[in-house]
C-alpha cells in the first residue's frame, strides 16, 4: 500500500497468535459449528457508551508544551539515518488524539509526555520507512522508533 494510503491509518496494532491450547480451544469451536451459522455475540458496550468514549476523550486537553513534543517526534523520524521516509503531520496529530485514550482511561483531563511515549510505536510504526540498508540488516521499525523516542527529550513539569 502507498506511503499516503499508510498515513490515513491511525494506529498498526501487532496481534500475536494464541498460544496452543488456545489455539486448539479456537479451531474446536470453529470446527463444530454448522457452515452458515454463526456464534452468539455478547454485547459489551452499546452505542451510546462509544459514544460517550468518544466524548469523554475528546474532552482531554493537549498543552502546547505536549504538542510540541509529538511533533518532535514527528520530525525526529524524518532527520533519523535509518529512516527512509518519516512521520508526517499526519502522525503527530494521530501521536495527541490517541494519547488523550489512557489519558483519559487514568482519569485525567489532560495529556502528559508518557501517554505520547506510550502510543508512540503503535502510531508511527507503519507511517516510518526504514532505508534499504538498515531494512537489510534486520533492524525492525519498532527498535529505531524507541530509539528515537528515547532520544527526543520530553517536556517537564
Amino acid at each position: 500500500m502507498p506511503e499516503a494510503q499508510l498515513d490515513r491509518f491511525l494506529m498498526k496494532v501487532i496481534i500475536e497468535y494464541p498460544d496452543q491450547p488456545s489455539e486448539c480451544e479456537i479451531v474446536s469451536r470453529a470446527a463444530a459449528e454448522r457452515p452458515g451459522s454463526s456464534s452468539p455475540v455478547d454485547v459489551v458496550c452499546t452505542p451510546a457508551d462509544i459514544v460517550a468514549a468518544q466524548e469523554m476523550t475528546a474532552a482531554v486537553q493537549a498543552v502546547p508544551e505536549v504538542v510540541a513534543y509529538a511533533v518532535a517526534l514527528a520530525r525526529a523520524t524524518r532527520d533519523a539515518r535509518a529512516v527512509a521516509l518519516g512521520a508526517g503531520t499526519r502522525g503527530a496529530i494521530a501521536l495527541v488524539r490517541v494519547a488523550k485514550a489512557p489519558a483519559a482511561l487514568q482519569g485525567r483531563g489532560f495529556v502528559i509526555p508518557d501517554d505520547i511515549k506510550s502510543v508512540a510505536l503503535p502510531v508511527l510504526r507503519h507511517r516510518v520507512q526504514l532505508t534499504p540498508e538498515v531494512a537489510i540488516s534486520g533492524q525492525e521499525v519498532d527498535e529505531v522508533l524507541k530509539g528515537i523516542v528515547e532520544s527526543v527529550p520530553a517536556p517537564r513539569g
